[in-house]
């Protein structure tokens, strides 16, 4: 038995050392990105026509092929490599390929000119191809159009709007103190001063003091820390998304233990559904705790509450990406980062403002990061059904939770097992280039909302953990604090660490311990992060508390949403403005993240002033919030007792 291990061993030995190409054969390659002087190409005039393309190589001769489509072939064996039969080359026509003038003539009689061009260049290396994907820009500006002129007019009258408020709500600030809440206090002062940029800044930075605020704290200092994780990761995503110069750098990225910390960073998103559930949860029992039940129009106007808060930022950020995103920039690569998500806002922005794009049109989604609104909405209406029946049987409320979590544990694992699934969704350097837009994984086993319903569960679980014990403080001893430590990090940390292997060469996965993997990877790390909040509003932490807690990251935790709308806008804009093939590593991954997350904020700071928190006062205004007595709201207004604080998204 043994020796017939060895044998396999040293079989799989060989076939690695027989699969691998040498440094110096990989630098002849033909380079997979390659781009001209684009600024140099655009002072041509008249003259000027850059073009991006797609050209996939192959063999002139296919009995007899070159060494270097041997090497290619080799290469693009293994799907942790790019595709070296596909170059994405940006080409300045009239230095690079001059003897191609028909652009403006004859479209197709345009690519087969270009085809010859690159089929001449590439002959003496036995190779030929032909183009699949071809963008061209000359050096005259995009016109606006009817979507760009509809999005000027819409801002035009809304800041128009806004400035007036501020006005009139700053004017007022001059008066004493009975005048200013005469003036702001009559119907038409208080819409004007919801629109008011310094009351919403004064709302932005007010933190209140007490003793169930200070509590929760850390759930905004979390939402602002882990945001930055999300930045890193879609920073990471973008960048590879643009075209690369040390290719082999990211082909080998999962090859070292520290990247795959990085190449897991979806599993950073899983403490947004979390933290969603838990203050639904803790909102929900406490504002019903005195009731037997909670009606169904009541959680229909919850639901509608929430639509209202979230809905109108999300549609001016998709606006955004509908017309302005195109004219923000140009570069070489502008249509595969920005151009394809311009159309895709234009064509499939309707799925995200009814929160079903991810699984409506979903290939070709509109602002990619918005899968995780659509996926928490669906799993806001299921919550609220679930705290609905633990409101109406008390004392099933163990068996319910139960079974909901052993539901939205079992529900990924059995689609991965019935479906033969890949036990990852692999940041492989093709599958990041399309933006895991055409991984049938991506879609069926991250993005879906049935497969987020178990870390989903864990934060009603521990919202309701916490409602019932939110009075009471647990004697900690070194051993919990010990225990808690090991729960969080070591737990968190080693279910990500688990993935290193399975990127191995040698890893071999069953269908049944890609189910495993996909029940349980997701919702262990969920849980890890449920306990470090749990702990931390029970003062365990020392260092870890201060730094959730601290003020500034509290205040910065209310931009999340803001931010989290807009931080893919900043990315593509920086991408697509990129000119030539650029050098990465883990260095410049941080160093990048740090400047996307502080134009992030900068933006997600005007869009939470200007369109969020007048939102935020008008839904206030015009919903009755925390009433003193219910039965008094539920005679003068038509709609339910609803609270919800703005960290519940």
């Amino acid at each position: 038995m043994k020796r017939v291990f060895l044998y396999f061993l040293l079989l799989f030995s060989i076939e690695r050392i027989r699969s691998q190409i040498t440094d110096e054969d990989y630098s002849s390659l033909p380079p997979v990105f390659k781009a001209d002087n684009f600024d140099n190409c655009m002072l041509l005039r008249e003259k000027a026509l850059y073009c991006t393309i797609s050209y996939q190589l192959q063999a002139v001769d296919e009995e007899n092929p070159s060494k270097k489509w041997n090497n290619i072939k080799e290469l693009i064996k293994n799907p942790r490599n790019y595709r070296h039969d596909i170059l994405r080359h940006g080409i300045c026509v009239p230095t690079t390929c001059p003897n191609a003038t028909t652009y403006l003539k004859e479209i197709s009689q345009f690519e087969a000119e270009m085809t010859k061009c690159y089929n001449n260049k590439f002959a003496k290396d036995g190779l030929n191809g032909g183009i699949t994907y071809m963008h061209c820009q000359t050096n005259r500006n995009l016109p606006l159009d009817e979507y760009d002129i509809s999005m000027i007019t819409f801002l035009t009258i809304y800041l128009t709007l806004v400035l007036i408020a501020t006005i009139f709500e700053g004017l007022a600030r001059y008066k004493p103190k009975i005048e200013y809440e005469e003036i702001t206090g009559t119907s038409f002062g208080k819409i004007m001063t919801c629109f008011s940029i310094p009351y919403n800044f004064y709302r932005l930075k007010t933190i209140k003091e007490n003793e169930e605020i200070k509590s929760l704290k850390v759930i905004q200092g979390i939402r602002f820390l882990n945001m930055i994780l999300v930045i890193l990761c879609h920073n990471i995503m973008l960048t590879l998304l643009g075209p690369i110069s040390n290719t082999k750098f990211v082909e080998t990225l999962t090859d070292n233990f520290e990247n795959i910390f990085f190449a897991s960073g979806g599993y950073v998103v899983q403490t947004f559904f979390l933290i969603s559930s838990w203050l639904l949860t803790y909102n929900v029992l406490k504002m019903f705790e005195n009731e037997k039940k909670i009606e169904l129009k009541v959680l229909f106007w919850m639901f509608i509450n929430r639509y209202i808060r979230l809905t109108p930022t999300l549609a001016v950020v998709i606006g955004l990406h509908a017309s302005f995103m195109r004219h923000a920039s140009r570069g070489p690569f502008w249509d595969h980062i920005v151009g394809e998500d311009h159309r895709h806002c234009r064509n499939n922005g309707w799925t995200n403002l009814l929160y079903v794009n991810n699984y409506v049109n979903s290939e070709d989604m509109c602002m990619q990061q918005t899968w995780y609104l659509a996926a928490d909405t669906q799993l806001f209406i299921l919550g609220l059904l679930i705290l609905a029946l633990i409101k109406k049987w008390k004392d099933n409320i163990k068996m319910i939770l139960a079974t909901s979590l052993i539901i939205g544990v079992a529900i990924p694992g059995i689609l991965s097992f019935l479906n033969t699934s890949d036990i990852l969704v692999r940041a492989y350097p093709e599958v990041i280039y399309n933006s895991y837009l055409q991984d049938r994984n991506w879609h069926l086993l991250f993005s879906s909302g049935f497969s987020n319903i178990g870390a989903y569960v864990i934060g009603i679980i521990f919202g309701y953990l916490y409602y019932t014990y939110r009075d009471i403080s647990f004697p900690i001893t070194k051993s919990h604090m010990a225990l808690w430590y090991s729960l969080t990090f070591g737990l968190g940390l080693s279910i990500l660490a688990i993935s290193y292997p399975m990127y191995g060469y040698s890893y071999v996965y069953s269908r049944v311990t890609s189910a495993l993997y996909w029940s349980f990877g997701k919702n262990i790390f969920t849980l890890a992060v449920a306990i470090f909040i749990f702990g931390i509003t029970q003062k365990i932490g020392w260092l870890c508390r201060s730094i959730c807690c601290w003020n500034p990251f509290v205040v910065l935790g209310r931009l999340t949403y803001s931010a989290y709308l807009i931080h893919v806008f900043v990315l593509r804009i920086r991408g697509s403005s990129i000119r030539n093939p650029i050098y990465i590593d883990r260095y410049l991954f941080f160093a990048g993240t740090i400047g996307d997350a502080t134009m992030t904020y900068i933006w997600a700071f005007i869009l939470c002033l200007l369109f969020e928190m007048p939102i935020s006062a008008l839904q206030k205004l015009w919903i009755p919030q925390k009433p003193k007595k219910e039965n008094e709201l539920l005679k003068k207004s038509t709609f339910p007792k609803i609270v919800f604080n703005k960290e519940d998204v």
